[in-house]
């Protein structure tokens, strides 16, 4: 089933950046996202433990009134995408770049329709780096702990059920989790790719390489994962070819998606594919490559969404670029009402969702 969220108008967004406003007023804008939480959207800290390491986190839950009286919402575990990225959606450390706080604007976005969530630094971050030797992480490590996170929200009494929510890298570990016992009552891939690592790495590095170039990657990138020294690589692709993520990047290039969907799909546990078809990172061909795999899923292609779920004018590179790097630009009206009506129709419609969403 693929559920096609209404096309909005493409105009470019005007931002008012006024530091006086209160933060009601300025989310009541529908071109302006706060940094903030909007009133009565309560957030407090909420640590994960998985084997030796505690990694923070923010739980926030619905406004008042958002749900049902004496129902229990549902809680969405946001697992965040590849690199340095923080709870909120953004990069940390040296490498910086990329402030969108897409995780904190779609757990704000899902309050207000009466669904919880909780968002984590995952490990290699702030004091989970200390002690941990990066060159022997996996995917395996990252999904450890979204099934540990999964588990402690299934025994938390406030909640009726989880749903685990992957964008990006995310979304592999968030299926690979719920295909390892993680207590889901549903799993969401947002931006996830359908086909092997090395053909997403030589779409991506298409940009920036020409035809020799990415010759010259494959070949390196193949000897890498072999174990052996890469030898020539070109510029742009140095800084991921090092030694410390050979580890992690050899259990990324293991990842099957289509087996993966297909155990999915044995345990009966819903899924839906969620994919900006502005999206410069991610193609809409691996979100139809991932439905494929998984017929009994739900695909949503939101027609004005980007990689960071904001709303996108075109596919254009440069135009994009800033919507990385602002908080204050609002999520692509779209992406909140197809995520939240589709939890609503996993949970027994605890929350208010509200009307308009597109869904059909």
């Amino acid at each position: 089933m693929t559920l096609r969220a209404p096309r909005t108008l493409a105009a470019p967004l005007v931002l008012t950046l006024v530091a006086t406003t209160p933060a009601r007023a300025q989310r009541a804008d529908p071109s302006h996202a706060d940094t903030l939480p909007p009133t009565g959207v309560a957030e407090s800290a909420y640590a994960i433990t998985s084997g030796t390491l505690t990694l923070p986190g923010t739980l926030t839950l619905p406004a008042p009134g958002a749900v049902r009286r004496g129902a229990r919402p549902p809680v969405v575990l946001i697992v965040a995408g590849s690199g340095p990225t923080d709870r909120d959606g953004n990069t940390v450390g040296p490498v910086g770049g990329v402030r969108a706080n897409t995780y904190a604007l779609l757990a704000w976005g899902l309050a207000e329709r009466g669904i919880a969530s909780v968002r984590y630094d995952k490990r290699g971050l702030g004091a989970s780096l200390q002690g941990l030797d990066l060159s022997k992480v996996t995917v395996a490590d990252y999904y450890g702990d979204v099934l540990a996170a999964a588990r402690r929200l299934a025994a938390d009494p406030r909640f009726g059920g989880v749903i685990l929510l992957g964008h990006s890298e995310g979304a592999e570990l968030a299926l690979q989790a719920a295909t390892r016992g993680a207590p889901a009552r549903g799993v969401i891939m947002v931006s996830g790719i359908g086909r092997p690592l090395a053909q997403v790495l030589h779409e991506q590095l298409a940009g920036a390489l020409d035809s020799a170039g990415l010759a010259r990657f494959d070949a390196a990138f193949a000897r890498y994962l072999r174990g052996e020294d890469p030898g020539d690589v070109p510029p742009p692709a140095r800084p991921l070819l090092l030694p410390v993520y050979r580890a992690f990047l050899q259990s990324m290039a293991a990842y099957d998606p289509a087996a993966e969907l297909a155990r999915l799909a044995e345990l009966g546990i819903p899924l839906l594919i969620v994919q900006g078809e502005q999206d410069v990172q991610v193609s809409v061909d691996d979100a139809r490559r991932l439905a494929a795999a998984a017929p009994h899923a739900t695909l949503a292609l939101l027609p004005t969404a980007n990689h960071v779920l904001k709303r996108a004018a075109s596919r254009d590179r440069t135009a994009q670029l800033a919507l990385y790097t602002d908080p204050t630009v609002p999520l692509a009206p779209e992406v909140v009402p197809v995520i939240a009506d589709w939890i609503a129709g996993r949970s027994g419609g605890h929350g208010r969702a509200k009307a308009g969403t597109g869904l059909r």
